[in-house]
């Protein structure tokens, strides 16, 4: 690798760092000047040239923290579709191929828990998964046969949302793979306190060095910037193999200190791009409230809205028998804050004019 990649590596790994600190920071300030005085500095080096270098100078005339984070993760995609050639052979990370804004199709299936009887860790599947495993995956060059489990982890936010897309397609292209669903739980929910990639990530019973993770996008791992890249990092290090359907995407840690470098890197940007997606979301979400908030479409949208009765149920459970936050129940349940404030009302009016108060 040239002297030159290797130096645009190392201001593009500084960025990374950068950002992953920005994304701690509660004050928006400090988040801006952090990022703005490596942004400078990757300006001055000249090292960048296309649109790698253009995204920088956006996000150095930014005010806003959040759009400098956006424009930062875009020179990062940016210089890596314009160094694709000089970055072979370690080209794993030369896949993105697309904006940062990827929808991960959303759809259903039977959730499967995952035990040693279940799951055919057996010697002799142990085996059949080895022969069975696809050799070639994306453009990075994957000839070495994988060996270990194959399992599938397929998510969807929403109790009306089906798995089936996902699961239809990772059996398509990983037939041996076991399918693990999640129904109904949102990607901001830590990975630990999901019932089925808890078990995943069990260090006894759960993934293990040799195994494989198939997942439709990065964002099915979560959406929270800093959990997901834990979680991917913790089995990386494992001696887990991580792949996407979308993309066609692999990441694995090698004997190699710089490939594995570059995989960290790859690491933060993925985590980074399905944050920030999220964000989007939200904000646009809150705009379109704050347009009919004082209007009757408010009062017939949110207001009158009813809870029914079986998620009424399941929110009180959480809040008083697992004594759960408002937030957390609603981050667990996949429904909106206002749900679960509207439920808590209705069971301390109903308990005060029963005379249970």
């Amino acid at each position: 690798m040239s002297v030159l990649i290797t130096e645009q590596l190392s201001l593009i790994n500084e960025l990374l760092e950068a950002h992953t600190e920005a994304k701690l920071l509660q004050s928006k300030t400090a988040q801006r000047e952090l990022l703005l005085s490596v942004l400078r500095k990757l300006e001055r080096s000249e090292v960048l040239h296309g649109t790698a270098k253009s995204c920088v100078k956006r996000a150095l005339v930014q005010r806003k923290a959040s759009l400098i984070l956006m424009d930062s993760i875009d020179a990062v995609q940016a210089y890596y579709m314009d160094n694709q050639d000089s970055l072979e052979p370690v080209d794993n990370l030369a896949m993105i191929k697309e904006p940062l804004r990827i929808k991960a199709v959303e759809s259903a299936t039977t959730q499967t828990p995952i035990t040693r009887k279940n799951s055919h860790r057996s010697m002799d599947s142990r085996q059949e998964n080895k022969n069975q495993m696809n050799t070639h995956v994306g453009t990075g060059n994957t000839n070495e046969v994988q060996t270990g489990a194959q399992f599938a982890y397929c998510r969807v936010s929403t109790k009306d949302q089906s798995l089936e897309s996902q699961t239809s397609t990772i059996k398509a292209e990983y037939p041996e793979a076991h399918v693990i669903g999640e129904h109904g739980v949102s990607g901001k929910v830590p990975a630990r306190e999901r019932a089925e990639l808890a078990k995943l990530l069990d260090t006894r019973t759960g993934l293990r060095k040799g195994d494989t993770l198939i997942v439709w996008w990065f964002d099915r791992i979560g959406r929270d910037y800093q959990d997901a890249k834990n979680t991917a990092t913790e089995l990386l290090k494992r001696g887990v193999t991580i792949r996407t359907i979308n993309q066609s995407l692999e990441l694995a840690y090698t004997d190699s200190t710089t490939q594995n470098m570059m995989v960290d890197m790859m690491l933060t940007m993925l985590a980074g791009m399905a944050d920030n997606e999220r964000q989007a979301r939200l904000a646009s979400a809150e705009a379109g409230r704050d347009k009919l908030r004082g209007t009757d479409a408010w009062t017939e949208k949110y207001q009158g809205r009813k809870t029914d009765e079986e998620q009424y149920k399941r929110i009180l459970s959480c809040l008083y028998d697992d004594e759960l936050s408002i937030r957390k129940t609603a981050q667990l349940l996949g429904c909106g804050v206002s749900t679960v404030q509207r439920a808590k009302k209705r069971f301390e009016s109903e308990k005060k004019s029963s005379g249970l108060d």
